[in-house]
């Protein structure tokens, strides 16, 4: 039974990564200019006033971020979405924003056929397309607007303030390929987990008793790392995950870890495979090492953690750099910081409250659903 187990685990990892490989290779829209070309780059306070309005060329192979910040001083931080631009300024502007309640909004200008570049702007010549804080990925065209603009909570995004969005083919294929390479990843956890949940009855029932603890099991680890979202790594995630596979075993486990990605990304709005893959990876890793450690002592629970943790941050270096074609070094460096506080909080965690955490759930959980339901 539990080979049986690890090859479904195992097969159910191999066909992630392949996906990964996949989507890295068909899925990356991180374009160099294909020729040399030149773009408007329009800057707008939060008052719609143009701090700012000039032209910038390129060389070919040139990317947007790099054309942007060979020619303004950034205030940007390196992250899983790439590089989030928190300020930009020159010798006769500036622009602040906290990345919270107030950020850059990006939009871009695409002249429509036929149209010719003109010294003066006259947005009916172009098509627009709204790309929010998202920098990386941007393909530099020539002769497009690239319109950068603070905003806050109170403030509409968009410098025109309309709702004519038109999506480019390669973005409509990025989209459509996202959906797709996500519902694979469901439906080989259904196949692998859930059906076997439904047929093996004699062997490992699912009752609706069980199915009520594991809803609130998955409700307390996404409750809890939401109301700790403002902390930097400062969580007990990986502390839950790993009781919840020491507890109840890999499969109900795998169900809540599914739940808990499913619901985090849809709240942080980044459903998207370079995010929602290795955070679903890193996270069945982390339950299935709670599961085989489940017996051990403090210090072999803090080492499990803490491969757990390593495991997790390199994943999701791995998509960043790759994707985001953001130097390994530079991301490297800005990411151990909360590497370290990552690991520390897990550790202390496991040392605090493992252990009558886990007497706990182990007596109150596991008697409630072995105990016959009421009829």
């Amino acid at each position: 039974m539990h080979k049986k187990l690890i090859w479904r685990i195992a097969l159910s990892i191999l066909l992630i990564a392949l996906i990964i490989v996949l989507f890295i290779v068909v899925g990356n829209h991180n374009s160099y200019a294909t020729n040399d070309g030149e773009i408007i780059v329009l800057i707008n306070d939060k008052e719609n006033n143009i701090v700012s309005k000039e032209r910038l060329s390129f060389k070919k192979d040139d990317t947007l971020y790099k054309l942007i910040k060979s020619n303004y001083n950034l205030e940007d931080e390196t992250t899983s979405y790439g590089h989030f631009l928190k300020g930009i300024s020159k010798d006769n502007f500036s622009l602040k924003t906290n990345g919270f309640d107030s950020w850059l909004w990006f939009e871009l200008f695409y002249l429509k056929d036929g149209k010719d570049s003109k010294n003066e702007i006259d947005f009916n010549d172009y098509d627009e397309q709204n790309v929010s804080t998202g920098i990386d990925g941007i393909e530099l065209v020539p002769n497009m607007i690239f319109a950068i603009n603070e905003r806050d909570s109170l403030h509409e995004a968009s410098v025109l303030n309309n709702s004519n969005i038109v999506i480019k083919n390669n973005d409509k294929l990025y989209f459509i390929l996202s959906i797709v390479l996500i519902s694979i990843i469901i439906a080989s956890i259904i196949i692998f987990f859930i059906v076997d949940l439904i047929k093996n009855r004699s062997i490992n029932p699912i009752k609706v008793k069980d199915i009520a603890i594991m809803v609130m099991l998955a409700a307390l680890l996404f409750v809890q790392e939401e109301a700790l979202t403002l902390i930097p790594n400062i969580q007990f995630t990986f502390l839950l995950i790993m009781l919840y596979g020491a507890v109840l075993g890999p499969k109900k486990a795998s169900l809540i870890v599914l739940v808990h990605v499913l619901l985090d990304n849809l709240f942080m709005s980044s459903f998207i495979p370079t995010v929602m893959l290795p955070m679903l990876i890193g996270h069945e890793i982390t339950m299935l090492i709670g599961y085989y450690l489940k017996n051990k002592n403090t210090i072999i629970l803090s080492i499990g953690i803490t491969i757990a943790s390593i495991i997790y941050a390199f994943l999701f270096f791995i998509t960043t750099i790759f994707v985001y074609d953001i130097n390994p070094l530079t991301y490297l460096i800005a990411d151990i910081p909360f590497d370290i506080i990552l690991i520390a909080c897990n550790i202390l965690c496991v040392i605090l409250i493992y252990s009558p955490l886990y007497k706990i759930l182990n007596e109150n959980i596991n008697n409630e659903m072995k105990a016959p339901s009421e009829s």
